[in-house]
């Protein structure tokens, strides 16, 4: 926001300052071509401060997701590995983690299974539906194993030992790690390629605008705009490249985990991940022997979204380069 404030008073002081400097009457300049040019330069300067608003990128949230993921396998970690301690003090701290970690688990579920529940069946093809129900029943199991454990430790935690408390402990990670987080995974990865699917939507829709908005200059002779419109050529070209890349998450998750029958998506992921694979070969020193090169592991749907997510990060600086260069064109 702060950006969009710096911009659109740059954008007034200019308009003052043009008025200013013209000598004659301010009205009868009114339908003048230099009114036209500083008409059109306003629009441009505005929307292009809207247009570098910082989006929400999907990359960001997976690195939230998965560091709020880490905390919660760190508590259970901190509790199968401590030491037995007779200390009152040391085994009620363990109950409280232990409930702290039941707890977080709990908050993660849930929140899965209302993404999922609020998944609109009829925007969804007929497999979707029924991985999203598969889903759904795998989170409500979590979550009553989750809140079963919850109360059971509530309901003894006066009368759990050390040797009870670690127990419960390892039991509730194996059971968590062998029933649990593959869901919750292969679920955050579904709304990852989603959420970055509207990204990429929202950058080419701001560029359209943007677009128009060159024209406009281009219309009014500004001197040097071409330099703006090379700029936006080259968001195209990341807006593009981070759609096809989001486009081989979106069928690597779907020929993984929802199993459409159609041939051509699957395919499709797999020559993409032997061409990726091909290339990275190709750029190996030439003497190498086949034998010699190991292949690279095949990028995750989670790498994928990452790096779709990037290229659009890239572009929104482009955007922000175009304002830095308006800003010149008119001095």
């Amino acid at each position: 926001m702060n950006s969009v404030k710096v911009l659109q008073a740059f954008a007034t002081k200019i308009v003052v300052k043009i008025k200013q400097s013209w000598s004659t009457d301010y009205r009868r300049m009114k339908n003048s071509n230099g009114m036209k040019k500083l008409t059109s330069i306003l629009a441009f300067l505005t929307l292009l401060a809207i247009s570098v608003a910082t989006p929400s990128f999907a990359h960001a949230q997976s690195t939230g997701v998965q560091k709020a993921l880490e905390s919660v396998k760190e508590t259970i970690d901190n509790l199968v590995s401590a030491k037995d301690s007779k200390q009152s003090d040391e085994l009620s701290l363990r109950i409280q983690t232990l409930k702290r970690a039941i707890g977080l688990s709990i908050e993660e579920a849930r929140d899965a299974r209302a993404k999922l529940d609020g998944l609109d069946k009829d925007t969804l093809g007929e497999n979707e539906v029924v991985w999203r129900d598969a889903k759904l029943k795998e989170m409500e199991s979590a979550l009553s194993y989750f809140e079963t454990r919850k109360s059971d430790v509530e309901d003894n935690s006066k009368d759990i030992t050390a040797t009870e408390a670690k127990n419960i402990a390892e039991n509730f990670k194996t059971w968590r790690d062998e029933n649990y987080l593959h869901t919750l995974n292969e679920v955050r990865d579904y709304f990852f390629v989603g959420q970055q699917e509207k990204t990429i939507d929202t950058a080419r829709a701001r560029w359209q605008k943007i677009d128009e908005d060159i024209k406009k200059l281009e219309k009014a002779k500004v001197r040097n705009i071409i330099l703006a419109r090379k700029l936006l050529k080259n968001a195209n070209t990341l807006i593009t490249d981070s759609n096809a890349i989001n486009e081989k998450a979106h069928t690597l998750f779907f020929t993984t985990f929802i199993n459409i029958s159609t041939s051509t998506a699957t395919s499709s992921a797999s020559e993409d991940i032997k061409l990726d694979n091909k290339m990275n070969r190709d750029n190996k020193d030439a003497t190498s022997t086949v034998s010699d090169v190991a292949a690279p592991s095949p990028q995750s749907i989670r790498d994928l979204v990452k790096d779709s997510s990037l290229k659009i990060r890239d572009a929104y600086k482009i955007f922000i380069d175009m304002s830095s260069l308006v800003r010149r064109l008119l001095k």
